[in-house]
C-alpha cells in the first residue's frame, strides 16, 4: 500500500511540474521608429512592442516629466504615438502581460529644445 500512494504521489507531481512548464512568460521588448537620443520636443515618435513575446496585453507608462502630470500617462496598446512636451530625459516603460505573469521594458529618450 505505501509503494502504491508513494508511487501515486510521484506521479501526480510530475504531471504538476510537466503542465506548469509549458506556461510561456512574456517578454517585453521595445522598438521605435527614430533614436531615442535626440528627439525635438513635440516631435512625433511611434513606440512598438512588437518584438514582444507571450504577451496578450501591454501597458505603456510615461514618465510625470513628460507632460507634466504628477502620475504621468499609460496606454494600452501594442504601438503607441507620442510628442514629448518637455525637454529633458525621460523614461518609458512597457509592461508586457501574458497569463498572471508580467514582464518590464523601459527605454530612455532625450528630449531638447528645437
Amino acid at each position: 500500500m505505501k509503494k502504491n500512494v508513494l508511487a501515486f504521489v510521484l506521479h501526480s507531481a510530475l504531471i504538476v511540474v510537466g503542465t506548469s512548464s509549458c506556461t510561456k512568460v512574456p517578454e517585453a521588448c521595445i522598438t521605435t521608429d527614430k533614436k531615442t537620443d535626440r528627439l525635438v520636443v513635440n516631435e512625433e515618435i511611434h513606440f512598438h512592442a512588437n518584438c514582444s513575446q507571450n504577451a496578450e496585453t501591454f501597458v505603456w507608462r510615461f514618465d510625470n516629466n513628460a507632460i507634466g502630470h504628477k502620475d504621468g500617462i499609460i496606454i494600452t496598446r501594442e504601438s503607441v504615438k507620442f510628442r514629448f512636451s518637455r525637454p529633458g530625459r525621460h523614461l518609458v516603460k512597457l509592461e508586457a502581460k501574458g497569463g498572471n505573469q508580467t514582464s518590464e521594458a523601459l527605454i530612455t529618450v532625450y528630449v531638447y529644445e528645437n
